[in-house]
């Protein structure tokens, strides 16, 4: 495949690179600068050393030798400080350039909407973005400014041949657009390699989190041979894309090193004619030997850059296409400057369905005044924690309004509107740190409060008895507590949100009677909050509440009391009649 097929870049990859090194303009000059100070010296060196052989040796001239030696030192140590000069801010461009991308994706990933997330493993996202991450900072730092510098070598390269002599240039030049080409075609079939390649390792990475994370249910099945015979085929795959990849790049190197070496055969034959014609000089054909050197390993070097770039490309464009993804919009009417209390929330015409499958909501109605506690009441699967999903806007309604304070809740700042919400639900997140920095979250409250939501919690009877109390470790996603117990460390951490609306999602599932109690006293006397928002099957907080919402496939089919609902709801008795078959409720 021809040269420009094979190396072309895309727009859009050369706009995105040039964009990461944009903010480091001034160390980019500097480093260029030097890059381009030490090429100039480098072309002065071989007409040192043709001095030192044609006005030296050749006629025993001793002082000439030294003289010319010395400028060779002086100009080494002049070298060898820009260069210097230029690893320095080179490599704080490589640690700032390679920062700024983590820090990019952790930012897009946090803003990245929640259907994102459950649509895509965990452990692929963080694997693409870290390869993707890898190969961007090979190619983006030194080899793009080197790319720069190596014209400018080959320029100053091809004046000192010309002036050195003509025709031995025309031989050099020859050289050039083979070795490009041999190097293009190459890096056409290694860019291939290198998508392959990519995937592979996408897929692996899902295996080995999914290896993990059920690693339970593969002990108790017996799993582990399959799960062998699963990894073995995974990186039999990768390892013969690899070995394919490994022979592409020998062969590449194998022919520029050939190239090279029958290139210097043929301009040392040539020389020697020329010599023994008295047309040339040995201190003359050294200078254009190294010289030749200044054109061909640029070109080697143009060729080599461009030959990575071709192969990473790939990762530049799946890099890009992870920040097209769609984001949650921040922006919006701050409720800081316009509200004082929660009045109302009410969802009208709501209707929610995910891509290419049923709607799970068809129409919700309901209006929640200041002060109320209510509950959503329904089988799995009928859309209760849907339409909290949909109140916390982790995802839009297909159809519909949800107002807060008959403010549409799209048009408020996120931010502030989840700072109204203090939400416990089942499945409850813990971070691998302490009890303390688990409740702690906001980093405002002291022990004191920390021990005040823990007791509202009824979890002060196991902490205490912890050999390191609040500093207890909880493990990864707590799995060094029971599940009693990491959901009470996760109540507490609910309650010491100062939200305005109080969202408990099947919260006290693992609770004894003594601590739903408790929790329940607490929800239903509190004046903290201007409503109570909560999904359970549990009498004993049913029949506190205000109102309850019989939910049924996906349509809110009655609303009323406990009391009123149980004696005219056949739906509403069979549900808690069901909970109760499987011990939910007391």
């Amino acid at each position: 495949m021809a040269l420009g097929v094979s190396i072309v870049m895309d727009k859009n990859v050369l706009i995105f690179m040039l964009d990461l090194l944009k903010p480091y303009k001034v160390r980019i000059i500097i480093v260029f600068g030097c890059m381009i100070i030490v090429s100039i010296l480098g072309i002065v060196y071989p007409l040192l050393q043709r001095e030192i052989f044609d006005q030296g040796i050749m006629v025993n001239n001793l002082q000439v030798v030294i003289r010319y030696t010395l400028s060779l030192v002086g100009l080494f140590a002049i070298e060898q400080l820009f260069t210097f000069i230029q690893f320095v801010h080179y490599e704080h461009i490589n640690r700032k350039i390679t920062n700024k991308l983590i820090h990019q994706v952790t930012d897009h990933s946090i803003q990245l909407k929640l259907a994102y997330h459950k649509d895509n493993n965990f452990a692929k996202i963080i694997n693409n973005v870290y390869f993707d991450i890898n190969q961007i900072t090979q190619v983006v730092n030194a080899n793009l400014l080197q790319a720069l510098v190596s014209i400018f070598k080959i320029m100053g390269g091809m004046i000192g041949l010309i002036l050195i002599d003509w025709r031995l240039t025309l031989v050099a030049l020859a050289v050039v657009p083979i070795q490009l080409l041999i190097r293009g075609t190459i890096a056409f079939k290694r860019r291939k390699y290198m998508e392959k390649i990519m995937k592979l390792n996408e897929k692996f990475s899902i295996w080995f989190s999914e290896t993990f994370i059920g690693i339970e249910l593969i002990k108790l099945w017996n799993l582990k041979k399959r799960r062998e015979q699963q990894f073995n085929c995974l990186r039999k795959e990768i390892m013969q894309i690899e070995t394919k990849m490994e022979y592409v790049d020998n062969y590449s190197n194998l022919a520029n090193q050939s190239l090279g070496t029958l290139f210097m055969y043929g301009l040392n034959l040539l020389g020697a004619i020329l010599i023994l014609r008295g047309e040339f000089t040995i201190g003359g054909l050294f200078a254009f030997t190294a010289y030749s050197m200044y054109v061909m390993q640029p070109v080697a070097l143009l060729a080599d850059i461009l030959y990575q770039f071709s192969s990473t490309i790939p990762a530049f464009k799946r890099f890009m296409e992870y920040f097209e993804n769609e984001t949650e919009i921040l922006d919006g009417i701050s409720l800081l400057e316009s509200y004082e209390q929660v009045k109302s929330l009410s969802f009208s015409g709501v209707a929610f369905g995910y891509p290419q499958k049923e709607m799970i909501l068809k129409s919700i109605d309901f209006k929640i005044e200041r002060g109320e506690k209510v509950a959503f009441v329904g089988a799995n699967g009928s859309g209760k924690s849907t339409i909290i999903n949909l109140l916390l806007r982790f995802f839009e309604p297909a159809t519909g309004v949800i107002k807060l304070n008959d403010l549409k809740i799209e048009e408020i700042a996120l931010n502030e509107y989840r700072s109204l919400f203090s939400v416990m639900n089942q499945r409850s997140t813990l971070f691998d740190d302490s009890i303390r920095n688990n409740i702690n979250i906001s980093e405002e409250l002291s022990d004191e409060q920390i021990y005040k939501y823990l007791d509202l919690a009824t979890a002060t009877d196991f902490v205490d008895f912890l050999p390191d109390g609040l500093d207890t470790s909880v493990g990864f996603a707590g799995t060094k507590l029971s599940g009693g117990e990491r959901q009470k460390i996760a109540l507490a951490r609910s309650l010491s949100k100062k939200g305005r609306i109080m969202v408990l999602d099947e919260a006290t599932a693992n609770f004894d009677l003594k601590s739903e109690k408790k929790l329940n006293d607490y929800m239903t006397q509190s004046e903290q909050y201007d409503m109570v928002i909560v999904i359970s099957h549990r009498e004993s907080i049913l029949k506190e509440l205000d109102k309850i919402f019989v939910v049924d496939e996906g349509v809110i089919t009655d609303v009323g009391t406990f009391d009123e609902l149980i004696l005219k709801n056949d739906y509403f008795s069979t549900i808690l009649s069901q909970g109760k078959e499987k011990g939910v409720i007391d």
